[in-house]
């Protein structure tokens, strides 16, 4: 499900759908998407309680988040820099007082304007390491890559990048599902 919070879909609804679903279809997972929001303060749209009432009705939650180019709008926190993955992390964490895993979506193409534009570029191959690793340490389990016309050529660079990335969280694999987080400062 995606953002459904931030579309204002009634809270009754999605949780009609959740239980349909897990008496259906137990088998399968729900994942809850949510926007880059939960800042505002209270209990309105945006807020960590009005989100944690949509997390509820799903076994995974997340936020998929879009800082490149550095200090662009894809997000309502004060920090505009690539770190705002971590920061989002905890807060889709905290909205499900940190009982569900987390899978945060990254940004693999140049959100509000055309793929690759000089304003909205591709996130580098350093950017996009630095928000993974920087999503797992702040406790991901699941990474994501988002693309509004997909990214249908893999022969391209930018997909040359994603496979590296790929291939250095396999060789990781194993450390990730059996080692033991360590509280970071």
């Amino acid at each position: 499900d995606d953002e459904s919070e931030m579309r204002e879909i009634p809270v009754a609804s999605v949780r009609r759908l959740y239980r349909e679903l897990f008496t259906n279809a137990p088998e399968y997972l729900v994942w809850q998407n949510h926007a880059p929001r939960l800042t505002a303060s209270g209990d309105g749209l945006g807020s960590e309680a009005s989100v944690r009432r949509f997390t509820r009705q799903s076994d995974i939650t997340g936020i998929d988040i879009y800082p490149v180019p550095e200090g662009g709008g894809h997000s309502n926190l004060a920090n505009r820099t690539l770190s705002c993955v971590g920061e989002y992390t905890d807060l889709a964490a905290k909205s499900a007082n940190g009982q569900k895993p987390v899978w945060m979506i990254l940004q693999a193409w140049s959100w509000g304007g055309p793929q690759g534009s000089a304003d909205k570029p591709f996130p580098t191959a350093t950017e996009l390491r630095f928000m993974f690793y920087n999503a797992i340490l702040h406790g991901a389990t699941g990474i994501a890559y988002y693309s509004v016309a997909g990214l249908a050529d893999l022969h391209s660079p930018f997909m040359r990048i994603l496979a590296d990335l790929n291939r250095e969280l396999a060789s990781v694999e194993e450390f990730l599902l059996i080692g033991t987080p360590l509280p970071l400062e």
